[in-house]
């Protein structure tokens, strides 16, 4: 009889501690580590003229060709982070914000994709708006 009801306790130990090892919280992923420049996406948030469209291709076919021949990568380490150009930048990150010394872009990252977003507001030279837009750059891990 103890042995049985020993067992029965046993049992129901291990299922239990298997019931808590399924629930355990899966790590985020994380921003540490090298990111290499793969990719771009462009939304047009505001355009004053059509015409305007081949000027924006224009910019970003020339910077994301720019990018893929430096190449363009980031590393990250837990104080500072570097980019291809070898300038070390310290950095904090505020909810959805990547806080640079030289720009503070918005970024997602999801799995081992890294997506910087990159936006553009043109005027004319009398202060009106041409067009903006959003760049997405999209780096994979290293």
């Amino acid at each position: 009889m103890k042995n049985r009801l020993l067992i029965k306790h046993i049992a129901l130990l291990l299922f239990i501690g298997l019931a808590f090892w399924g629930c355990e919280d899966e790590s985020e992923p994380s921003l540490m580590g090298t990111w290499e420049y793969v990719d771009y996406e462009v939304i047009i948030k505001q355009l004053s003229d059509s015409l305007y469209l081949n000027e924006i291709d224009s910019i970003t076919a020339d910077g994301h060709q720019y990018r893929r021949e430096l190449p363009f990568v980031f590393t990250f380490t837990e104080d500072s982070a570097k980019t291809t150009g070898g300038v070390y930048e310290s950095y904090s990150i505020s909810n959805d914000t990547l806080k640079l010394h030289y720009f503070s872009p918005r970024f997602e990252l999801i799995d081992d994709i890294l997506r910087i977003e990159a936006g553009s507001i043109v005027t004319d030279s009398t202060g009106a708006l041409k067009y903006e837009y959003d760049e997405w750059w999209m780096f994979d891990r290293m």
